[in-house]
């Protein structure tokens, strides 16, 4: 009902590569999506719903193109922890038996060099009503060991009747930046769907490649043309974004078929 909760907006950004020690660093802060909470969700909800490419495959090497890769492409469930540091405090997401606490070296870390005195709890047990963010101050989502994104809790309002009022249907994406594949740096037609790294024969020593021009180029007889490694590249986005618009009327669509 109108008035029984609120909503809260909630922004993260794509993981970016940073050094203290480089002035203008070229790679950019870009937004990657909204989520839209109630006060009574979970940590755990959020971090449910959160879509990152890190968590679709792994980065491991492989022999060549024709390698079986399937079980490289379920690496959330492989590794499941995660935290999100906010205030002060690392909530650990400890739901599988195979999780491990993100925070314990870090805590120890900050209180060696007397950075600070940080907590940490289970983002199971803690509502988003249980929590006092700063609007607009940047927090920390943290999953597969070192991927980490940028999260700000942008604002909140009470619900009102142009909001959805399916409970169920959140924590919801409201909105997701488009996707842009990586071309083959060959052929420039194709998709890239293969890294390949340390090779002689191409001129950068990171090259992407799609899996023609892969076999073709750095292979002959099944067997590798001199020295490299090869690793697969789960290039999986987005075709389209996803409007605010268009998160109404999907709301709109279910609410109406539940009454």
């Amino acid at each position: 009902m109108p008035g029984s909760d609120f909503v809260m907006n909630i922004y993260l950004y794509k993981p970016f590569s940073y050094s203290f020690l480089t002035k203008n660093y070229p790679e950019k802060f870009r937004f990657s999506q909204e989520i839209q909470m109630l006060g009574k969700n979970t940590l755990t909800e959020l971090r449910d719903i959160i879509n990152c490419i890190s968590d679709t495959g792994l980065q491991a090497e492989v022999d060549s193109p024709t390698s079986d890769i399937s079980h490289l492409q379920k690496a959330k469930e492989k590794y499941p922890s995660a935290s999100f540091f906010i205030d002060g405090v690392f909530y650990n997401d400890m739901r599988s038996p195979r999780a491990i606490d993100y925070s314990e070296e870090i805590i120890k870390w900050a209180e060696n060099r007397k950075v600070g005195t940080f907590t940490s709890a289970d983002m199971q047990t803690i509502r988003l009503n249980s929590l006092s963010p700063r609007f607009g101050y940047p927090y920390v989502y943290l999953h597969q060991g070192d991927c980490e994104h940028i999260m700000v809790f942008a604002d909140a309002h009470i619900l009102t009747a142009n909001d959805c009022l399916s409970s169920q249907l959140y924590p919801r994406m409201y909105a997701m930046n488009r996707g842009v594949s990586v071309m083959c740096y060959m052929c420039n037609i194709h998709a890239a769907q293969w890294l390949i790294k340390h090779y002689a024969r191409l001129p950068q020593e990171t090259t992407f490649l799609c899996t023609k021009c892969t076999q073709s180029y750095c292979y002959k007889g099944g067997e590798k043309i001199g020295e490299f490694k090869l690793y697969p590249l789960f290039n999986k986005f987005v075709d389209t974004c996803v409007t605010a618009e268009e998160s109404r009327t999907s709301c709109s669509a279910v609410s109406a078929s539940v009454s």
